[in-house]
């Protein structure tokens, strides 16, 4: 019986898998002037970059062999991306709910695939290796092996990595996993800060930093409140736990270093976002959950397709759909 249902769901994602690489190949296909990083990789693509990190590096070489090989860069980091994501929202979800990871799905592919998949190619792939890490992985030393090739893919995800196995490692000392995770967050701040990122700071890149912006609310009320509902339900070592302090942890970065960088700022408190989003969708079984979660989604999903799609200039310039279909 438990055969059958395996086959089942290997045979639907089958079908998931299809739709994953049809719309990596209209990502992939989508040209210049669609999202704000395009040239950028194109640069890195053609010329090279010798502080870009050495999976793009490797793909880069690689397809340099294949005619249209930028396109087909894209498409490989699109795919590969999305399926790491989506077949981690499967494996975990699916067995709880399948409403739950149609949930997850359609808040990535609104919140996330824009800005990860379309323009920054590298942290999309990296995220996907560190959730499948997380959530999928029981074995230390495999989730050590994917949390290496997911900084490999970017540096960035190095707090990530850290404050992550800080928790796994000393959940049941929650004063010692705070004071670490808040050391190594200070720590980090200082490097970059101490680093050479002008071309992020604040007279070179025209983000801005907002603290008080509904997104970073959004991420501490609701991480506050995934802790809260696991302690009322004594789940004081669930991953849930590890997921919403590692997106407190984040927002903590955001703020210290938000007014001199606020383009590296804006980037950690997406990840935090995603994070505190994941933890939130790992509660089952409570009704308070159930309707913030449903909250959540009629918020989130037209805030940010306005943001992404409608906002003047937009992220994603949803125009090249219509040219890329001749419509």
């Amino acid at each position: 019986m438990n055969g059958l249902i395996l086959k089942k769901r290997n045979f639907f994602f089958f079908f998931i898998a299809i739709g994953i690489l049809l719309l990596s190949i209209v990502v992939a296909n989508r040209g210049p002037n669609v999202d704000s990083d395009y040239y950028t990789y194109l640069d890195y693509y053609s010329y090279g970059h010798q502080n870009v990190e050495p999976v793009f590096k490797i793909a880069s070489n690689i397809f340099h062999y294949i005619n249209n090989g930028f396109i087909w860069m894209l498409g490989f980091f699109a795919f590969f991306g999305l399926l790491l994501k989506i077949r981690a929202f499967y494996d975990f979800f699916y067995k709880k709910s399948f409403l739950s990871f149609l949930y997850m799905l359609f808040m990535y592919l609104v919140v996330f695939f824009p800005i990860w998949e379309m323009t920054q190619i590298r942290m999309g792939l990296a995220i996907s290796l560190l959730v499948y890490a997380f959530i999928i992985v029981d074995k230390l030393w495999i989730k050590a092996l994917f949390c290496l090739m997911a900084l490999l893919c970017h540096y960035g995800t190095s707090i990530v990595i850290v404050l992550y196995f800080i928790f796994y490692f000393f959940s049941n000392r929650k004063i010692l996993a705070f004071s670490l995770s808040s050391l190594v967050v200070y720590i980090f701040s200082q490097l970059i800060v101490r680093s050479n990122y002008e071309v992020y700071n604040v007279d070179s890149y025209s983000e801005i930093f907002n603290p008080y912006s509904f997104k970073n609310l959004y991420i501490f009320l609701s991480s506050l409140f995934v802790i809260f509902i696991c302690y009322i339900d004594k789940k004081y070592n669930n991953i849930n736990i590890i997921m919403a302090f590692i997106s407190l942890m984040l927002l903590v970065l955001y703020f210290i270093v938000g007014s001199t960088y606020p383009s590296i700022a804006i980037r950690y408190a997406d990840i935090s976002l995603f994070f505190c989003l994941l933890a939130l969708g790992l509660i089952y079984n409570s009704p308070y959950a159930s309707i913030y979660k449903l909250v959540s989604f009629f918020v989130l999903i037209p805030y940010f397709f306005n943001t992404y799609f409608l906002s003047s200039p937009p992220v994603v310039n949803i125009n090249f759909i219509r040219v890329l279909f001749n419509v």
